[in-house]
């Protein structure tokens, strides 16, 4: 029995690898090339929405100002550090000035107003002239912030002025040097902010778009259903189950190789990266694994290839839309509970964290949510297979 079933395995892959070679030229057309124009295509059209660059435009600030406040000279200093480098600052003499300053330039700028009233704050008044902008806002949010924790240091000064350092230390140790930071005026502070690791536009849909279109690899076999050739694999006496098994393991060994060699094409020559080898052969063979179970289920309950046509069509708008193949997905927030049943983007992550060297330990539960996906279609299509095949 093991023999008989390890010679039909044989034949069957060694037919259908034929039947590949034969076709090849159309696999690749299809399978290799219409995904890297497709994935360019749509790189190119969300580049500017994935990768935006951020230019500030000049801002100009007229300052008026009678000087009372300490704490202004320190504030104004932050716009000479880099965070602020598109803020031009002018001191003009009085508001009649700045007014007259806005007219000649159209309107265009923020105007701040600086002015001491009392002992125990710092009034600020703006007097914007034209649309609101990106600039003006941020300007507004950091001297408001600003202002907000200068009055606040100026009450807290004003009250303790009473107090003498020994009955400081005294009360409140550590408290002066504390307050000699905040009464500093340090209002900037440069802090590196975190690495985020994101795929480019580009290498986002040059992966999901070909995961997506590689449902369609198929070896033929709901065609021989269609014509009755399974009809001479049963006048040898290979059963149902065999015929099914050795379909699968020829879409495997099929599906594999053109992962491999998309992969090949597009790594090495379209985008050009180094990744590392093992996983990257670890994520392949699971995704031919993943081809072979749809295409075993779609094997199993379509006798038409017309009716098989239709539902790899209805699998590829799943992964396109749901598992995020033609959608840039995590763009959009936390992805929806349902995107977790769809095993192309399981894929897609794995691949993501190979091409941003993200450790794969992490991605082993997306491994075997695949693996479980893939497993269950395969006997799922088995077992409508063996039941309604007939001899």
């Amino acid at each position: 029995m093991k023999n008989k079933w390890m010679n039909h395995l044989k034949t069957t892959v060694k037919k259908d690898i034929l039947v590949f070679k034969s076709e090849f030229f159309q696999y690749f057309m299809l399978f290799v090339i219409f995904p890297i124009c497709l994935g360019v295509f749509y790189g190119v059209m969300y580049q500017n929405i994935l990768e935006q660059k951020i230019v500030f435009n000049e801002l100009t600030i007229y300052r008026v100002s009678d000087g009372s406040a300490k704490m202004l000279n320190k504030l104004f200093d932050a716009f000479d550090s880099e965070g602020f480098s598109f803020v031009k600052i002018e001191d003009v003499e009085s508001e009649e000035a700045m007014e007259q300053n806005l007219k000649v330039n159209g309107g265009i700028g923020m105007t701040v107003y600086f002015d001491r009233t009392s002992q125990d704050s710092i009034d600020i008044k703006w007097i914007n002239r034209g649309s609101d902008s990106l600039e003006k806002g941020l300007v507004q949010q950091f001297l408001t912030q600003a202002v907000r924790e200068a009055n606040m240091n100026i009450s807290i000064q004003n009250q303790l002025s009473g107090l003498s350092t020994e009955e400081l230390n005294g009360k409140y140790p550590g408290f002066p040097e504390k307050l000699a930071t905040l009464s500093s005026g340090n209002f900037v502070r440069k802090v590196e902010s975190e690495e985020v690791k994101a795929l480019s536009s580009m290498q986002l849909f040059l992966i999901s778009i070909f995961i997506s279109f590689s449902v369609f690899f198929s070896t033929g076999m709901v065609k021989q259903r269609e014509k009755k050739l399974v009809q001479r694999a049963y006048a040898s006496g290979v059963g149902r189950v065999m015929l099914y098994l050795s379909n699968t393991v020829s879409n495997f060994l099929i599906s594999t190789f053109m992962c491999a060699l998309y992969f090949l094409i597009v790594f090495g020559f379209v985008l050009r990266l180094q990744v590392a080898l093992i996983p990257l052969i670890a994520v392949i063979l699971l995704q031919g694994f993943l081809i072979a179970g749809i295409q075993s289920l779609i094997a199993g309950i379509c006798r038409s290839e017309k009716t098989s046509i239709m539902v790899s069509m209805v699998i590829l708008m799943v992964f396109m839309f749901l598992g995020g193949g033609a959608v840039p997905i995590d763009t959009y927030g936390d992805v929806s509970g349902l995107t977790n049943f769809a095993p192309n983007y399981h894929v897609f992550k794995l691949y993501e964290a190979i091409v941003l060297d993200i450790p794969m330990n992490t991605m082993l539960w997306r491994a075997g949510v695949v693996v479980l996906i893939s497993v269950g279609l395969a006997l799922l299509g088995m077992g409508i297979f063996v039941k309604k095949e007939e001899f």
